[in-house]
């Protein structure tokens, strides 16, 4: 999987590894059959109405993937943005500082440690980009995913089998409290598990219109994918 693909399965963030053990509950999350609604038109009804109250969010959150024995493989704690038009930014912290920030049509992913920025046109498709889905790109929602629901302790669930056989991911969760995402939880097709937790997350918060460019810093060696 090359770098651009890495970035993109992740609904909302850009990795950072770190070698230890942990169990993360993710398969639970990603495959819940308990109390699973399978009106699939509904629940696709109510998962639009439920994303399309978020619009402009912004939040910080916290990622971990495991493998398929539950090793923690990759860690990492940052900041996104989302704006509907395929807008978003992704800013994860120390000790892997990376960016991916999309203007709609533009994608840039840049390595601070490489000093390095691939440039290449978004490919607006809710099954590769699902990060898409937060900004109220709703358009291919019933063409791109089945979904089920499911009620825990955390609130409504929503769990999306991509109808691809090319989608990144083979099971995707979204869960809502008080109608904002607090968790994503993603299945990879080589049973890799990621669980990502949204904290301070703010709905119809205005970015600027700036922060959905990116300019380089000086001495950056930039790569364009776009022609």
């Amino acid at each position: 999987m090359n770098l651009l693909r890495s970035y993109l399965l992740f609904v909302i963030t850009a990795f950072g590894a770190l070698s230890a053990s942990a169990d993360i509950p993710v398969d639970s999350e990603t495959n819940a059959t308990t109390n699973t609604n399978t009106n699939t038109n509904t629940n696709t009804t109510q998962l639009a109405e439920a994303l399309s109250r978020v619009g402009h969010m912004s939040a910080s959150f916290k990622q971990q993937t495991v493998d398929r024995t539950q090793r923690l493989m990759l860690e990492n704690t940052g900041k996104l943005w989302v704006n509907p038009g395929a807008k978003f930014r992704i800013e994860t912290n120390a000790p892997a500082e990376q960016t991916l920030v999309s203007n709609g049509q533009d994608i840039w992913v840049y390595d601070a440690d490489l000093e390095q920025v691939i440039i290449s046109k978004l490919e607006a498709d809710l099954s590769q980009v699902p990060v898409l889905l937060l900004g109220g790109n709703l358009a291919t929602l019933d063409a791109s995913y089945a979904v089920s629901v499911y009620d825990d302790e955390m609130g409504k669930n929503y769990v999306l089998s991509p109808l691809s056989s090319e989608s990144l991911f083979t099971s995707l969760s979204i869960s809502f409290q008080q109608s904002l995402p607090v968790r994503i939880a993603i299945l990879d097709a080589l049973g890799q598990q990621t669980l990502i937790r949204l904290t301070d997350v703010r709905i119809n918060d205005t970015a600027e219109p700036a922060i959905f460019d990116f300019v380089p810093p000086a001495g950056t060696d930039v790569i364009d994918d776009r022609f």
